[in-house]
């Protein structure tokens, strides 16, 4: 039998107990494995137990461990335990030390039986919240994730927790000892001060936290020269404390007691539906009165107020919202963190580490796929994701359709298919050709890919989730298929079909072939961009400059359409109409002065650094005026969030051409809005405190910005603050740079180039 297999082959899922010494494990396996049994090995190679596993749906197994056997047997010892002798001279008795063992999978991988490795890093980090059911009989029995792999040990116990009541300036608690023993608390880990605790009248140790030294302490027990830790028995209880004072007893994730101060929002249980994921649990040190929880995602922050009874709360996520423009929505997919805001205090929202046994917990809504998950620290997240159901979701399923979508005979409908950041939106130049075929009467069945269901589907068109079994159809059958990013790379090119590459905007930071400079892994990279340009059809650029460096940086050697760019229609053939419509659909004042901040993101960095002064720059833009803060579709969130009430997060607005309509000047470092947002005509100003380590060292630029720019480039928020002072002479100052920057990057905006390319290109629908 192989002893390994490369790479992680399967994930953790979750790790549940049952009793203090029984544990159901549900995993998933990798493609071509097939899971035989789990067997727990000692130390020494030998096998303490094994089980075999129940497999379900798809990929997914189930085992429920017995642990028994790793516990040595009372009044003396089996292979499995180690003994020591305690060392004081005046006390010579056994002591049991822990006994350690791995859990290993057996698997079948190409026919042959193998030991399977263990991903222990999977989506949410829930299966590292592994931990103790709690001492029985003497012995703790504990799960972890140790350098081999997934561990099992058995560690003898000298004190139990017992009985826990709430005492006037403390707690009291009875600890069951093996022997008489003193009650302490252990401040700074193992090796810190122990201060003892005294008795109550009644017995139970009486516990106070000494707020000098520190506000968490381990309870332990002294006796004979040695500290033991206090540890949760199965039927001790929950943790017990004085919400007001946040003064409590904690769970260890090894199965220890601590005490603690530290304000904390514990959830003690969850429940999801269609709308919303409600949370009920304790605020710890916290005031209920005014708080509130903040889920973050990457593109939206949701907000709920929290219903208060005492220390207890009930607060719930909303998972349908209303979407900008009014309309019933959902939230956007991702990852939401959830954290509990008092004034200027945030703590996040948190569980027992053997709270919420039942996560991470999964429910299929009509509109969203919603999960509740626990990282490894015991944080909550909401995660939500696309309503795909069980036969596609997976990469097992897709392979699955994949493999259909490839056998599918080639039948071009008249159908186009268009896709805007991988489903992110339904904007850009795709957006405008299908406002041109819709108005031209063509008929032509318009399909959107969407990430997911709050993305907005066009007037005149159909969304479908990319992935679903309908998505597969569409690309195998639409006659034009419309990216302005990266082509999905299972996809390809089948006879009478035109894939049409509009990217999403004019280069000046480097792109293709020319990062290799700056990006570590170009090697890998190009390949896979080769491989996707090379079914490109038709390529789409908006002037000279972008046709050359297109063409050179991706070795496209196909056609490329000079037409200007039909997302910037709208723009050109804006009117003071349009200007308002879009501050209304923004919910902006018609007289008020905004300001759009829009920089781009920095490789290697998923969160928007605040480089520039938001609060500062509308306060001194003064009441009329608004900033509008929106951060690049790469980032997962802005560093800081602000919550002035004259800066707008902005951030997942669908169309920015209303933003650019709205704003009286933009605010850009390095993003291709320098370009689009030229053809409004109005002020630009570029903030660029990084200037040098981005030209040089991050990304590259094909220009020098300070020589070019039709704005001033400014390095401090003070800076910014005068020119938005100014800006009449600032026109005045850049108007002939503003002219030649016009006529060199927006040659041909004038309001038809959707016009044009559905002339040259869609001409068969």
């Amino acid at each position: 039998m192989s002893t390994d297999a490369s790479g992680p082959l399967l994930t953790l899922v979750s790790a549940r107990w049952t009793s203090p010494r029984t544990v159901e494990i549900e995993g998933r396996a990798g493609a071509g494995v097939t899971v035989e049994e789990l067997v727990v090995v000692d130390g020494d190679g030998i096998v303490v137990t094994r089980v075999g596993v129940d497999r379900g749906a798809e990929d997914a197994f189930t085992a429920r461990l017995d642990l028994e056997p790793l516990v040595p047997a009372a009044g003396g010892g089996r292979r499995r335990a180690r003994w020591a002798v305690s060392r004081p001279a005046r006390r010579r008795r056994p002591v049991p030390t822990a006994s350690r063992a791995r859990v290993e999978v057996r698997a079948l991988v190409d026919g042959e039986t193998v030991v399977a490795p263990w991903n222990d890093r999977p989506a949410g980090g829930a299966s590292r919240r592994l931990g103790t059911a709690g001492a029985c009989d003497g012995w703790l029995v504990r799960l972890s994730w140790e350098e081999s792999g997934l561990e099992v040990a058995a560690e003898p116990v000298v004190a139990v927790l017992g009985h826990q009541a709430v005492d006037e300036g403390g707690l009291a608690l009875s600890i069951d000892a093996v022997e008489t023993a003193d009650v302490g608390l252990r401040y700074g880990g193992s090796g810190g001060e122990v201060v003892p605790c005294p008795r109550t009248r009644g017995g139970a140790w009486l516990v106070r936290l000494d707020e000098a030294r520190a506000e968490d302490a381990d309870l332990v027990v002294s006796s004979g020269g040695r500290r033991s830790p206090v540890v949760w028995g199965p039927a001790t209880g929950e943790a017990v404390g004085d919400p007001a004072t946040g003064v409590r007893t904690v769970r260890r994730r090894n199965g220890r007691v601590g005490v603690t101060r530290a304000p904390a929002a514990v959830v003690e249980d969850v429940h999801v539906s269609d709308d919303a994921v409600v949370l009920e649990g304790t605020a710890w040190g916290l005031a209920p009165g005014g708080a509130r929880v903040v889920a973050r995602g990457p593109r939206r922050v949701a907000e709920v107020s929290v219903h208060a009874r005492g220390a207890r709360f009930t607060a719930a996520v909303p998972l349908a919202v209303t979407g900008w423009y009014g309309e019933d929505s959902v939230l956007p997919s991702g990852r939401y963190e959830l954290a509990w805001a008092s004034g200027d205090l945030e703590v996040p929202v948190v569980c027992e580490p053997t709270g919420l046994p039942d996560l991470p917990l999964s429910v299929d809504g009509a509109r969203c796929r919603t999960e509740v998950v626990a990282t490894s620290g015991n944080r909550l997240a909401v995660v939500t994701s696309p309503p795909l159901r069980p036969d596609e979701r997976g990469p097992a399923a897709q392979e699955r359709l994949r493999r259909r979508y490839d056998e599918t005979p080639s039948a071009p409908a008249r159908m186009a298919y268009f896709e805007c950041y991988y489903g992110a939106s339904t904007t850009d130049s795709a957006r405008a050709i299908h406002d041109e075929l819709l108005a031209r009467g063509t008929g032509v069945d318009l399909v959107w890919g969407l990430a997911d269901l709050s993305v907005p589907v066009p007037e005149g068109g159909r969304g479908v989730l990319i992935g679903s079994r309908e998505w597969w159809d569409v690309v195998a059958h639409a006659r034009y298929l419309t990216f302005n990013a990266g082509v999905p790379p299972m996809l390809r090119r089948r006879p009478g079909q035109t894939i049409v590459q509009t990217w999403h905007g004019t280069p000046f930071k480097r792109l293709g072939s020319d990062r290799g400079t700056v990006r570590a892994d170009q090697e890998r990279f190009l390949p896979a961009l080769k491989r996707s340009v090379a079914r490109w059809d038709v390529l789409l650029a908006g002037n000279p400059h972008s046709a050359e460096v297109f063409g050179r940086v991706w070795g496209y050697e196909g056609e490329i359409l000079q037409l200007g760019y039909p997302r910037n229609d709208a723009l050109a053939r804006a009117d003071d109409g349009a200007r308002r419509e879009a501050r209304a659909r923004l919910g902006l004042p018609a007289d008020a002065h905004v300001v759009l901040y829009a920089p781009t993101w920095r490789d290697r960095q998923r969160l928007m650094p605040q480089l520039l002064d938001v609060e500062r720059v509308a306060d001194a833009l003064g009441p009329g005026g608004v900033v509008l803060q929106r951060g690049h579709m790469n980032i997962r969130r802005w560093e800081s969030a602000s919550s002035h009430a004259r800066v707008r997060d902005v951030t997942d607005y669908p169309e920015i051409n209303d933003l650019f309509l709205a704003a009286d000047v933009a605010i850009t470092d390095y993003s291709s809005i320098m370009f689009d947002f030229s053809v409004t005509g109005r002020p630009l100003v570029f903030y660029a405190p990084d200037l040098d380590d981005y030209r040089d060292r991050r990304r590259g630029t094909y220009f020098d910005l300070e020589e070019c720019a039709p704005g001033p480039v400014v390095s401090t928020t003070d800076e910014v603050v005068e020119v938005l002072r100014d800006l009449e002479g600032t026109a005045t100052r850049y108007a002939e740079r503003y002219r030649t920057w016009c006529e060199t990057y927006n040659p041909l905006d004038d309001g038809r180039a959707a016009e044009r390319v559905v002339d040259a290109v869609y001409r068969d629908v």
